[in-house]
Formats: structure tokens, C-alpha cells, sequence
């Protein structure tokens, strides 16, 4: 994440939500499930394999 450098980029974006309409906090959910059924989509980039690992 650090070498997307999200932190900055999402910082930026809270930074611009507190100006315009108060307080945000940034959640980072990462490796979250993209589908309820990967059988049902040609996905190549990630695994359901590797998600069920890390819940």
C-alpha cells in the first residue's frame, strides 16, 4: 500500500472532505473479497483461494 503511496493519495482526499464538509477518517480495507462467486467471472489477478486464506 505504502509503495502505491495510498496513504499520501487517500491523505490528500481526507485532507478536501474535512474543508468541504468536516471530520473523515480512511478505512483501509485491502484484500477484501471483489465477488460473492468467482466461478462466475473470469478474474486472473486475484484468487478466491488466496481471500479465503486471510478471512
Amino acid at each position: 500500500m505504502e509503495d502505491w503511496k495510498y496513504p499520501v493519495l487517500l491523505g490528500s482526499c481526507a485532507d478536501q472532505l474535512c474543508e468541504n464538509i468536516g471530520h473523515s477518517e480512511t478505512l483501509y480495507a485491502c484484500n477484501t473479497y471483489q465477488f460473492a462467486d468467482y466461478s462466475r467471472y473470469a478474474m486472473t489477478v486475484f484468487k478466491e483461494e488466496d481471500k479465503r486464506k486471510l478471512s
